[in-house]
């Protein structure tokens, strides 16, 4: 029970932590369901029994008409997959606790599917911690590009290094993906896939590895030759987003 619980001249604007259009995610949804009667059916489908409440504006103001009462199936379209509302919930939570450096991720399922979502996602969060924010597990070079554009502070990314083990090397600027010159990836691979070019000779290039010998991104069947190509495509990741 609430301290001021019956006391009005303590309630709402006359209590003296009163935080207006500032309040946290969780405390407005307490507000909204103080002062917002739920209705019998959901105010989306008048179908089902309503057990959300989900915000109209996307701004959640302190104003009960922009939140309604939906059932968790209209919840769930509302939000373009229902995670909204929880990653606000983390991130509000998150930057209460005053940390420097904050992290998300679980995004690279997605990446396959609805970019622009991850997009929304990592903006969200980012507008709130208004800190320093590190994205984990990005694997798509317009993704690490937009990060950029909107401030994320870092990221990481294994592509680099997938793609050295299975014989795929990376150019910057323009960005180029090739593979290398094999009798499979010239006549098996190729007549599947046709996200990269076969390459045959290395192209000029000023990454550490090949300024020692371009012919060694070109060499397979060993770890350490896979680790030097995972460098050369480092280089050239990290030029993109520099680049940008």
């Amino acid at each position: 029970m609430a301290w001021n619980k019956g006391l009005p001249f303590l309630q709402n604007e006359k209590h003296p932590l009163w935080k207006g259009d500032d309040v946290g995610y969780a405390c407005l949804h307490k507000w909204v369901r103080r002062h917002k009667p739920k209705p019998e059916l959901c105010e989306m489908c008048n179908k089902a029994l309503p057990t959300e409440l989900a915000n109209i504006s996307g701004e959640y103001k302190r104003d009960i008409n922009d939140f309604q009462w939906l059932c968790h199936k209209c919840h769930m379209k509302q939000d373009n997959s229902g995670r909204h509302p929880s990653l606000i919930f983390s991130a509000e939570n998150m930057k209460d606790l005053g940390f420097d450096l904050y992290g998300i991720g679980s995004i690279a399922k997605i990446s396959k599917h609805n970019r622009e979502e991850i997009k929304t996602r990592i903006k969200l969060v980012k507008n709130i911690v208004n800190k320093r924010l590190h994205v984990f597990g990005v694997t798509s070079i317009d993704l690490m590009q937009f990060f950029k554009e909107i401030g994320v502070y870092s990221i990481d990314s294994t592509t680099p290094i997938k793609e050295a083990i299975y014989s795929g090397i990376i150019y910057s600027n323009p960005f180029r993906r090739f593979k290398i010159s094999t009798k499979h990836f010239r006549d098996e691979w190729s007549k599947k896939y046709g996200f990269s070019n076969i390459l045959n000779t290395p192209l000029k290039c000023n990454c550490p590895v090949c300024n020692l010998d371009p012919e060694l991104i070109m060499k397979r069947g060993k770890k350490v030759l896979n680790n030097l190509r995972a460098v050369h495509n480092y280089y050239h990741l990290k030029k993109l987003i520099e680049d940008y």
